[in-house]
């Protein structure tokens, strides 16, 4: 019992002191010679141990970058706590385009996939958004609860964990459901292909 007291406030000290900070879940990503990295609540690049720039320059704790970053074009996608995605240059860092049209609805928690020229997006609203790499919807899935993790995709099909405790298989081109199973659990982490 003592032990766990002491664990408890350990916890409790280092949580209040901003040595444990739960904003959001980094991730990362990289092309040919930067690293992408979420966290904090924001896109940092890193090239050669050196960061080269961050997204947004300025914390908007309304509009936290949460999801693993995906690259893909030149450019590098994430999405944050209020549903919106970003299209960001991967070499400066400058915005290219945001979608707003699920602003508010959800949170994007789960990492972003780019697969040929199709942008993945899991969010908390129940839906599996795909977009081209230029923003525009293509289709959109309707999972049956949140989505927290990436979806993987072997170039056809797009496989898709649930916290609803089902694993979607979904054909790339369309956003049909070929199969689903429910696994017993809630699903959060990323399928294995």
């Amino acid at each position: 019992m003592l032990m766990f007291s002491v664990l408890l406030m350990v916890s409790l000290l280092a949580s209040a002191c901003g040595v444990m900070p739960n904003r959001t879940w980094p991730g990362l990503a990289a092309d040919e010679s930067t690293v992408f990295v979420t966290s904090g609540g924001q896109l940092l690049a890193v090239k050669d141990g050196a960061q080269v720039w961050r997204f947004p320059e300025k914390l908007n704790q309304n509009r936290l970058i949460m999801s693993a970053p995906a690259v893909g074009d030149g450019k590098v996608f994430v999405g944050d706590s209020a549903n919106n995605v970003y299209a960001i240059d991967a070499a400066t860092g400058a915005q290219s385009w945001i979608n707003e049209e699920q602003d508010g609805k959800g949170r994007i928690v789960g990492g972003l996939a780019v697969v040929d020229s199709t942008l993945l997006i899991p969010s908390t609203d129940h839906f599996l958004y795909a977009r081209d790499l230029n923003g525009t919807l293509k289709w959109k899935f309707e999972a049956r609860n949140t989505l927290w993790t990436q979806p993987v995709s072997d170039g056809k099909t797009v496989y898709l964990a649930g916290m609803d405790h089902y694993l979607y298989a979904i054909d790339l081109a369309t956003g049909q459901l070929q199969w689903e199973v429910d696994l017993g659990n809630a699903l959060i982490a990323v399928p294995t292909l």
